[in-house]
């Protein structure tokens, strides 16, 4: 069980969410400091020292390391802190859970950077409608698959709660973003509800308002 606090960099609302609800499920002592990507404060200096990625999330730990992507700092957490039970026993439980974190990943994460901005990957501005559609398109596509995985649920494992719904939560709230119609997924649907409904939800949501309108004040 690790004790000593935990530095936490975050953006509110980027896939860091996942990790903000992880520490809280987990127990763990931390300190949340946001990094500023509306600057461009993730390509300072100081912060790639400790990730040389440029990215969020990275999690300090008590002696100096630094973790960074989402699925391994929740695996991290889970492992430390069994008593909170984020992660299955058997083999079989816990490849199940990366299975899902995979998915999230590739089918979500890595397709959602034209949506947020096609002038990224293609200078011609004529394109742009096309590539973010396409992109579009591909993302309700693996909210498709995890509505088939998910099922009845009630948690992406079944009856077991793990770090998988934790890393999942952000890449909903995306698409809620983005105002993708999402009738389509009556079950992804209902478990965004079940997980609204938890204390470590509910807390990281009004932390990551709180931490935005201060950024937004610089």
């Amino acid at each position: 069980m690790t004790t000593q606090p935990l530095t936490f960099f975050h953006f509110p609302g980027a896939c860091s969410q996942a990790v903000y609800v992880g520490l809280e499920e987990a127990g763990a002592t931390y300190t949340a400091q946001a990094v500023n990507l509306i600057t461009g404060a993730q390509k300072a200096p100081d912060y790639l020292k400790l990730n040389p990625a440029g990215q969020v999330p990275a999690l300090g730990l008590p002696d100096g390391q630094v973790l960074s992507e989402a699925s391994a700092i929740l695996f991290w957490l889970a492992e430390t802190h069994p008593a909170a039970a984020l992660l299955p026993a058997d083999a079989l439980g816990r490849a199940r859970v990366l299975e899902w974190m995979s998915y999230a990943a590739y089918s979500l994460h890595a397709v959602s950077g034209p949506i947020w901005g096609p002038e990224r990957y293609l200078a011609d501005p004529a394109a742009h409608a096309e590539i973010k559609a396409g992109a579009e398109q591909r993302y309700r596509n693996g909210l498709a698959l995890a509505e088939a995985r998910l099922g009845a649920g009630p948690w992406l494992l079944g009856d077991n709660f793990s770090i998988a719904d934790c890393h999942l939560l952000p890449f909903w709230h995306w698409a809620q973003r983005w105002k993708f119609d999402l009738a389509a997924f009556p079950n992804l649907a209902a478990w965004h509800a079940r997980m609204s409904a938890r204390p470590s939800v509910i807390k990281v949501l009004a932390a990551e308002r709180a931490a935005l309108k201060a950024l937004l004040a610089k």
